[in-house]
């Protein structure tokens, strides 16, 4: 018999059944990310890829195929060393990668338009709902999706506010000797706007990073 490792919930915590979980996997935020590298925005779900930085959640996209959606790619432009997100076949100078997320090509009820911007001084086009930002040129619809959650599986949406986890320690030992360090508190006034988490799992990943963060600090 092996020794006791940790302790785990054999159920699912907060009670939702397997269908409702599964159910709110099918949306999930597509954000902006800021690639200081490439000197450009990329737009996909989380978590952010090498050398980006999360911005805001411009819509809602599903994550999986279904009957009536088609895939959002990223492409490659050789000649501008850009990547570019839209529908539908490699534009000229584009090689097609990877399918991001799935929207609707024609507008259904609870989605809005999402347009194709372009930027010249970044020379990058960009994807977002509402009016341009600032430098940027509206050129089309490029798709339509969801500005929210919608409202089937609004409810399933977490907004976790104020967190303080109060006088935090870390325990180090090996067969010789062990080590205890008191790592002090971490708070956040509004813990979901802050990291762009809105659901249970995302929650628990960035919380157990950010815990984590601290403990490698503390043995440093």
């Amino acid at each position: 018999k092996g020794d006791l490792l940790f302790f785990a919930y054999r159920e699912h915590p907060d009670g939702a059944s397997k269908a409702r979980r599964k159910a709110a996997t099918k949306f999930e935020p597509v954000c902006d990310f800021w690639h200081s590298g490439m000197q450009q925005h990329t737009f996909h779900m989380k978590p952010a890829w090498g050398g980006e930085k999360l911005g805001k959640v411009q819509f809602y996209a599903h994550t999986k195929h279904e009957d009536g959606l088609v895939p959002v790619n990223d492409y490659w432009h050789e000649a501008s060393r850009r990547k570019r997100f839209h529908t539908g076949d490699a534009r000229k100078g584009e090689e097609k990668r990877s399918p991001l997320f799935w929207v609707h090509e024609t507008q259904v009820t609870g989605t809005e338009p999402v347009f194709e911007f372009f930027h010249e001084k970044h020379n990058e086009y960009n994807i977002h709902m509402g009016p341009p930002w600032q430098g940027e040129v509206k050129q089309r619809i490029a798709f339509y999706a969801h500005r929210e959650v919608p409202s089937m599986f609004r409810d399933l949406r977490i907004n976790l506010r104020r967190v303080e986890l109060i006088d935090i320690t870390a325990t180090s030992s090996t067969r010789l000797a062990g080590m205890k360090i008191n790592l002090g508190s971490l708070g956040f006034l509004n813990f979901s706007e802050q990291f762009q988490v809105f659901d249970a799992q995302s929650i628990v990943s960035v919380m157990v990073k950010q815990l984590f963060g601290k403990v490698s600090l503390g043995f440093a």
